[in-house]
């Protein structure tokens, strides 16, 4: 796949320096870990989040997760960015969920990206059916279903957003990618997607996402550990999840 190596090289020394604090960590005394449940649909033209074993509140313009004990360990922001424009995410809390609505009106500015950094869906879409074979595709989507609760978030508001801005890339030029979320993708097909929800645009159809709020725990770094190592493990190209998009299929 086609990687931008300084990128990739900034992912694993991040991890490398995580794993290497938990090693420092575990002369201390391990700290409690705390465990929040959530799960993230799309209800009409809203995203519905719900928590286990935790609380919502609603911060200034973030969703605030909590756990039992009311201590902080996860934010949502309350907001969302197309292009030069910010737009408000409108919250209700009922009991252990929130409902999340975006809105399309009352954007304000917001610093705009260098045109160079932008790309169109169709050039992204292509530049992602050609970089990922089907092992990296299934890699990615784990890795962004284990990485945040804002990245769960963030695909079901593109989704709710998408049809009227399009960002749905899972039809457009052959795009196959399984990852719910085209901001873990930016490092490889630009900074930011002409016309689309900047962190929420969709690859397909999202339904409900489920993970864990893992307080004190490693689980973001091993998932970030566990995507690079098998994205640059060597996929033996005979192989039918190895085979490379960009490459035409042999003549028979």
């Amino acid at each position: 796949m086609k990687l931008r190596n300084s990128v990739v090289t900034a992912a694993l020394a991040a991890v490398a320096v995580g794993v290497g604090g938990a090693g420092i960590t575990n002369a201390q005394p391990a700290p409690e870990q705390r465990e929040v449940h959530y799960e993230v649909t799309r209800q009409g033209d809203s995203a519905v989040v719900k928590v286990g074993d935790g609380k919502l509140r609603v911060v200034a313009d973030q969703l605030v997760v909590t756990a039992a004990d009311d201590t902080p360990v996860a934010a949502v922001p309350l907001t969302y960015r197309m292009d030069a424009m910010a737009y408000p995410i409108a919250a209700r809390i009922e009991g252990d969920s929130a409902i999340l609505t975006p809105s399309r009106e009352g954007g304000t500015p917001v610093t705009a990206v260098a045109a160079h950094e932008v790309v169109s869906t169709e050039q992204a879409a292509k530049q992602v059916a050609e970089s990922f074979t089907p092992r990296d595709q299934s890699a990615l989507g784990v890795f962004a279903q284990r990485m945040t609760i804002s990245a769960a978030v963030s695909a079901v508001v593109g989704a709710v957003l998408g049809g009227g801005v399009g960002c749905l890339l899972g039809g457009a030029a052959g795009a196959t990618v399984a990852s719910p979320v085209i901001a873990l993708l930016l490092p490889w097909v630009g900074a930011t997607i002409a016309g689309c929800v900047l962190g929420a645009a969709t690859l397909g159809a999202v339904g409900a996402m489920v993970g864990l709020i893992t307080v004190g725990g490693p689980i973001a770094l091993f998932s970030a550990f566990q995507y690079f190592s098998t994205i640059l493990t060597p996929c033996p190209p005979e192989l039918p999840y190895c085979k490379d998009p960009s490459v035409p299929a042999p003549p028979k």
